[in-house]
């Protein structure tokens, strides 16, 4: 199932010179393809030096108790790309989270997440 940011960002993209592509990765949520074709028709395809990896705070804070989020940011460190981005989308009350806020922020602050909407806004204390 494709979700409804995902819908967003290809309508958002696509375009003569940008083709959105949806498929699944084994590592993160969003990398960039360039795509160079030849006049053989042949094509060669070479990954950007930037992925995202998007997380819910719902799925942050559970992430966190079962230990993915450490395995993850692992992979991500060692999949060879330099730009690696976490967008943490606000879902609901901070509140409703299975671990405590401070808890959450401290591992956002440790990995040096830029989120969306800012963060300031996301955790109430």
């Amino acid at each position: 199932m494709v979700s409804h940011l995902v819908r967003v960002w290809c309508l958002v993209c696509d375009g003569p010179f940008i083709i959105c592509k949806v498929c699944k990765l084994q590592i993160g949520d969003f990398l960039w393809v360039a795509r160079k074709s030849s006049v053989t028709g042949q094509s060669t395809e070479l990954v950007l030096d930037h992925i995202v990896e998007r997380k819910r705070m719902d799925d942050l804070s559970k992430s966190i108790i079962d230990r993915r989020f450490y395995e993850q940011k692992f992979r991500l460190n060692n999949c060879g790309i330099n730009h690696i981005v976490y967008l943490i989308e606000e879902f609901g009350d901070a509140g409703r989270f299975s671990i405590p806020s401070g808890t959450l922020n401290q591992a956002i602050t440790n990995t040096q997440v830029h989120v969306w909407p800012p963060f300031r806004e996301v955790i109430k204390n």
